[in-house]
């Protein structure tokens, strides 16, 4: 029985020596880990820790992505056709007011100053030593090169008239387009009702009482109605000249085609009948500018002594 109980006493002594030595070394360690858990870290620690998560397969793969799609968004930029087209616009533009430059600049300095010592232009292959060829290319020095003040003058004058001509043109084809729109307007019928309430033809009377009527009327203000006379005096002369016959139903056609032959009456006609039209049907206010228009048309055209009598 004292044997048991002295193995039982050294038991627990044992026991409680290693306790005391795993304690201590255990809560070492726990207090060790908690100070370094709120240590700082240092720079390398933090850069090394971004890196391994930068270079997983996740991120990695998502990175990737969007640095492809801002080459392909930033290439898509740069060769869009609307950045092409600009591109090319920008540049014809410059190079034309280079030229436009680079002449006056020539004509500056070749008449009212020194010229300038002649640059040397670089010729494409296979391009020709031809005036126009220096011209089109912008060496306007070498164009003219060799060429007395008066030779330059007469040039200068040349391109002037040119260009003056080319103007004219283009006015003639912008006047004819609306000549032909105030045709087309003319044959539309909008005048079919014009003699409607008309008792006897225009021809009865001689054109210049229609003619003293318009004047009558524009003195009291009343263009509308004027320009109304001076029509019916253009049909009138038309009527007793024998190039149509009256009857119920005509209109500015028909008239404009009796006179077709005839510039100076036709385009007299023209002139009234469509400012006849843009105020009674295009709801334009009748002005003594118009009017005068139709009366100097009227005076050059219809003004004339009729010898015929009137056409029935």
């Amino acid at each position: 029985m004292c044997v048991l109980r002295r193995l039982l006493l050294r038991g627990l002594l044992l026991g409680l020596v290693l306790l005391s030595a795993v304690v201590p070394v255990s809560g070492a360690v726990f207090v060790r880990g908690q100070v370094d858990e709120f240590s700082p870290l240092t720079d390398e620690q933090i850069e090394s820790a971004g890196q391994q998560v930068l270079e997983a397969t996740e991120f990695r793969s998502l990175r990737r992505r969007v640095l492809e799609q801002a080459e392909l968004q930033a290439r898509d930029r740069q060769n869009s056709f609307l950045v092409r087209s600009l591109d090319w616009l920008g540049g014809k533009v410059r190079s034309g007011l280079n030229r436009v430059g680079d002449f006056f600049e020539w004509l500056w300095s070749g008449l009212w100053g020194k010229p300038r010592p002649n640059s040397p232009a670089t010729t494409p292959a296979g391009a020709g030593e031809g005036w126009f060829s220096r011209v089109f290319s912008g060496d306007w020095a070498g164009a003219f090169e060799g060429m007395s003040a008066l030779a330059r003058l007469l040039v200068i004058l040349l391109l002037v008239v040119a260009v003056g001509l080319l103007s004219l043109l283009i006015a003639r084809i912008v006047r004819g387009r609306d000549r032909q729109r105030a045709l087309r307007g003319l044959f539309s019928g909008a005048g079919d009702d014009l003699l409607s309430d008309l008792q006897s033809p225009p021809g009865e009377l001689p054109a210049t009482t229609y003619e003293g009527r318009a004047r009558q009327l524009a003195s009291e203000g009343n263009y509308r109605a004027a320009i109304r006379e001076l029509l019916l005096g253009s049909m009138a002369w038309i009527e007793r000249a024998g190039l149509i016959r009256y009857r119920r139903g005509l209109t500015n056609r028909d008239y404009v085609r009796s006179v077709w032959r005839r510039l100076q009456q036709r385009e007299a006609y023209l002139t009234t009948a469509g400012q006849f039209e843009l105020v009674y049907f295009g709801r334009r206010a009748a002005t003594a500018e118009m009017f005068e228009r139709c009366l100097g048309e009227f005076e050059g055209a219809f003004r004339e002594e009729e010898t015929q009598t009137a056409a029935v």
